[in-house]
């Protein structure tokens, strides 16, 4: 289905190859995701991501699709509620009980502590 899963998180880096921010983003969210014990790395043609029993989060790059308008990366983060916390772009329920979270990434300084926690909150709910 055109996405191939790779248990290397080298793999998620070649993904990013090239894009710094990008590739900042990548490394913090694989930190955090090891912090929390691991998950399986996919990569697809246009998304990284990593999954337990389900997808809980995913990179992307928009200016694929916006040009230089768009963000250089984007952070999207699956949770069974609505987070009204960190500096969400769009909040979008998917299906009945999950709750697709999207934040534009521009600098390590969007990194911060509330998408960290978002992240630890959708790594434990995609167990």
């Amino acid at each position: 289905m055109g996405s191939h899963r790779f248990p290397h998180r080298a793999d998620g880096e070649r993904f990013f190859a090239g894009q710094a921010e990008g590739l900042r983003a990548f490394q913090a969210v694989a930190d955090v995701i090891e912090q929390c014990g691991g998950a399986e790395l996919r990569v697809a043609t246009t998304q990284v991501g990593w999954a337990r029993r389900r997808g809980f989060v995913a990179l992307w790059d928009p200016r694929r699709w916006l040009g230089e308008r768009g963000a250089p990366v984007v952070v999207s983060v699956a949770l069974p509620a609505p987070d009204a916390g960190s500096a969400w772009k769009q909040v979008v329920e998917v299906r009945p009980g999950l709750w697709q979270h999207h934040r534009e990434i521009h600098s390590a300084a969007d990194l911060d502590e509330a998408l960290v926690a978002a992240i630890r909150s959708a790594y434990a709910a995609a167990e």
